[in-house]
């Protein structure tokens, strides 16, 4: 639901050596089910918040770049970070913001605790910080001394993973100290994911490799060889095994514990998106997104978005919709 980032943004970090500008920082969607709710920001300040009537109303505070925007469980607020050094708490239901969190530089990660009473933040250099969603009290989680990137939760809440440019750490939540450190990145990771029973962490990166590890030794179980830049990644079957993006838009299907690749979809994507049901994948091609049964490796069904280009997708918690930002900004829902 956090900002990812998509071919399209791959292939400009590549063209500018790997250099993240604020060219690439765009391209932000997020889903919440019950309420139908949307948001969604493209190369802004400002955050739009849709329903499936069109936009509702436009979430105004942030003086630089939205780097992620997530929603809490109830769909009553949202959480977003920016490159202005903030994060800011806002109310859906007025639109107006309910808490600012200042930090020291610019937050490059951010999540929403299920219970909906704390926030985590990562921002540059390694300072993260565990706070109260309310009163923006902090317990400061240190000793990361290099730069983060972003922050991804365990399922139970106690542990949580941020990651630098060459290693990542595991901590505990409640007492606030490294609880173990994943180290083996030959080149940076660009994005890493915790499985839904939270044993095992993957991580991927411009080196093309995925390395799959265990979440209580930190200790690395097998590399996965994906052949390109690794843009996404996303766990199905539960967590038992994970489906990648390559720059070149090619998307594996992979058995998590052998690493053995079980299936490559015939068709080249932009941006990916896993069903909460753990059977389904949507991809996005230009104007085309297509849902595709994981097993099979079939087109269950195509969508056409008739007015532009499509950037980012994004697929529901109930599972039954995704919805997908034009490059000019808007969002379409299906």
């Amino acid at each position: 639901g956090v900002h990812r980032r998509s071919v399209v943004e791959g292939l400009r970090l590549r063209a500018a050596g790997g250099a993240v500008s604020n060219d690439v920082l765009g391209h932000v969607l997020e889903f919440v089910s019950f309420r139908s709710q949307v948001a969604s920001c493209n190369r802004c300040i400002a955050v739009s918040l849709w329903n499936p009537q069109g936009l509702r109303c436009s979430l105004v505070g942030h003086r630089r770049e939205v780097l992620g925007i997530q929603f809490f469980p109830l769909g009553d607020r949202i959480l977003t970070w920016s490159a202005d050094k903030t994060a800011i708490v806002w109310d859906t239901a007025s639109c107006w913001p309910l808490l600012t969190k200042r930090h020291r530089e610019v937050v490059r990660g951010g999540k929403v605790l299920p219970s909906g009473d704390r926030c985590v933040t990562c921002s540059a250099f390694g300072r993260c910080g565990i706070w109260d969603a309310t009163t923006g009290e902090i317990s400061t989680i240190s000793g990361h001394d290099l730069y983060a990137n972003n922050v991804e939760l365990f399922p139970t809440e106690d542990r949580v993973l941020f990651w630098g440019l060459r290693d990542a750490a595991v901590w505990d939540v409640k007492v606030g100290r490294e609880l173990c450190s994943l180290r083996g990145f030959a080149m940076p990771a660009d994005i890493a994911r915790v499985s839904p029973l939270g044993n095992r962490i993957v991580s991927g990166g411009v080196d093309g490799r995925v390395i799959v590890w265990d979440a209580t030794s930190c200790t690395v179980l097998h590399t996965i060889n994906a052949q390109d830049w690794v843009v996404n990644l996303a766990f199905i079957a539960g967590g038992d095994a994970l489906v990648t993006l390559s720059l070149d838009g090619v998307v594996h299907a992979w058995d998590l514990e052998s690493g053995r690749r079980l299936l490559t979809l015939p068709d080249r994507a932009f941006d990916l998106a896993a069903f909460h049901d753990g059977l389904r994948v949507a991809t996005l091609r230009l104007q085309e997104v297509t849902t595709w049964n994981i097993s099979t490796g079939k087109a269950i069904r195509q969508r056409i978005g008739h007015s532009g280009l499509l950037h980012a997708i994004d697929s529901s918690p109930c599972g039954d919709v995704v919805a997908a930002c034009r490059g000019s900004g808007g969002v379409l829902v299906w």
